[in-house]
Order: structure tokens, then sequence, then C-alpha cells
């Protein structure tokens, strides 16, 4: 087969699983987000219908201390446009910077605050939204790192994974973090899987 034919069939290969992926969205209507902005601490929603739906931000909890929130980050819309994530920061009393303590993923039908015991330093959507993938560790020192893979509609917890640490709490080389947390796991060394190169 000659090189232009080989070329135009990944085009035309390459061009079709697009489109395919792009349709995918089971979301219509009110049911679809279009798009969310963050408007001076708030999150305006504006779904497939054009109505708007206004989030104000909420007092968390720290143990017994209520924090006040203080900014929004990473706001985003799932590749299925069924959901909008974003994590609220948080004064606290032990230092002046925020920390990302509250994860929302919100839905026409759902609103979860995703919360655990450690601040969520990075999240993301995975599987065209279908899953949620959060990123916890301390506030100092890099202690007790873990990774959680959450159902998005649900908010429920699919799947966790912490590193094997060391006696100084670093993470020991040559580990595979499961394959659904690799987008968060930079930090990790890893070992390349047996016959790859």
């Amino acid at each position: 087969m000659c090189r232009d034919h080989r070329f135009a069939i990944a085009f035309l290969l390459l061009f079709m699983t697009t489109c395919s992926i792009a349709g995918t969205s089971s979301c219509t209507g009110r049911e679809r987000i279009e798009r969310a902005s963050d408007i001076a601490g708030r999150v305006l929603v504006i779904d497939g219908a054009g109505n708007e739906q206004v989030i104000e931000p909420e007092t968390a909890t720290l143990g017994a201390e209520a924090l006040a929130p203080r900014a929004i980050r990473g706001l985003q819309v799932a590749a299925d446009h069924c959901t909008v994530g974003w994590v609220v920061y948080y004064n606290h009393c032990c230092g002046p910077d925020a920390i990302p303590l509250v994860l929302h993923l919100y839905r026409h039908d759902a609103h979860h605050r995703i919360q655990r015991s450690m601040p969520i330093w990075r999240w993301a959507f995975a599987e065209q939204g279908r899953d949620t993938l959060i990123y916890l560790e301390t506030v100092h020192g890099g202690f007790g790192r873990i990774y959680e893979r959450l159902d998005t509609a649900s908010g429920r917890l699919v799947a966790r994974w912490e590193p094997e640490v060391g006696p100084d709490n670093q993470i020991l080389p040559n580990q595979m973090p499961p394959a659904w947390a690799l987008p968060l796991a930079s930090d990790v060394t890893t070992r390349t899987p047996e016959g790859e190169l």
C-alpha cells in the first residue's frame, strides 16, 4: 500500500474516532453543562437549555474548626458535559495560605462535596468524565500521599492507592502506580512495565 493511502486511512480513522468521542455525551438539554465560570468566588453554571445556576461557596470544617471559603480553583467541565468540578480553598488556623479542602462535583441532579482529612492538591476528570481522580497530601512535609478514583455520578470511592514510603517518609523508587493514577502520579518514580523499553 502506498504511503498516501496509509496516511489517508490513518486520517480517516482518527477523524472517525474523534467524532465518536465528541458525540458520546449522554447529557442533553438542561442535563448538559455548556459552560461554568468563577464569578467573584461563586460558580455560575449554564446548562444546555440556557438556564443559569449560581452555586455559593460554603463553610467547611476541619476537625472542630469552621473554615471560611477563600477562593475557587481548577474549575472545569467534564468532556461528556454532564459534570462540572472545582476545588474550594479555605483559610485555616495554621498558616497564611489557603488550602484546597473540598472538591465539588455538580450535575443537574446532584451536588457532591468531597472532603477528606487532607487537602486535595490535584484533581482531574477521567474516562470522558465518568471518573474523577484526586491526589491528597498533608499541608507540609509530603506525608500521607494518597490517590483516589471516584465515580463522578455518585461521588463514591472506586479505588485508592498509597505509594510505599521509607523510614524518612519519602516515596520508595521503582513503584508502578495503577494505570488510573498515572495522570496525577507525576511525583512517583515508576518502573517500566515488563516488555516496554
